[in-house]
């Protein structure tokens, strides 16, 4: 992709995103971002970038974002797929050109560890398998209650 791509909007006083790409130094690429990033229009995907990111030499990756207008998650959608990316093929990337709160919500989006709910591990039994353990422990506990109410109260106050 090399060289610019535009959003279509033609709306006066209304600008689109601008996306350019082109070489820095020996192994470099610089990704410049203008314009407008927000979700009320099409923006494009990471892979448009693709085949320079796909570039064998590539080892750094830099953004130049000083003439961006607005952005929202769009924008830090489009940035999370490259940066994931370049991550994957050790290609190093210098996010300082792009806006501080870009900079502050990229390094907790990828600094927050895989959301566990404490004391719980992935399940390693399929969903029927625990159903019908449940269901056991539950007969057996009805059992136990049934056949001691026949004889005495029951020994659990909620049965």
């Amino acid at each position: 992709m090399t060289g610019k791509q535009t959003s279509d909007v033609f709306e006066p006083g209304l600008h689109g995103w601008q996306l350019e790409s082109q070489p820095k130094g020996d192994q470099g690429l610089e990704i410049i971002l203008t314009g407008r990033w927000c979700l009320d229009q099409a923006l494009p995907s990471w892979e448009v970038l693709r085949p320079e990111l796909d570039r064998h030499d590539l080892r750094r990756l830099c953004f130049r974002a000083d003439q961006l207008d607005a952005w929202d998650t769009g924008l830090l959608a489009f940035l999370t797929g490259v940066l994931k990316f370049s991550a994957r093929h050790e290609i190093a990337a210098d996010c300082n050109g792009l806006p501080a709160g870009v900079q502050h919500l990229l390094k907790m989006a990828f600094a927050a560890p895989d959301q566990m709910i404490d004391g719980r591990r992935p399940s390693t039994t399929g969903i029927l398998s625990r159903l019908g353990a449940q269901r056991s422990i539950f007969a057996v506990a009805f059992r136990k209650c049934w056949l001691s109410s026949a004889r005495s109260p029951c020994p659990w106050a909620d049965c």
